[in-house]
């Protein structure tokens, strides 16, 4: 029962992770983009 809390608990911070980095991202992206139209 632990060991697949454990593993339940890995999954979420997993997908956790890989919403932060998608995010982080999409929102440097679109920072860069403003960055650049606001430069001009």
């Amino acid at each position: 029962m632990l060991f697949l809390n454990l593993m339940i608990m890995s999954k979420i911070k997993q997908i956790i992770a890989w919403i932060a980095i998608l995010g982080g991202g999409i929102g440097f992206f679109f920072f860069s983009l403003y960055a650049v139209d606001f430069m001009r």
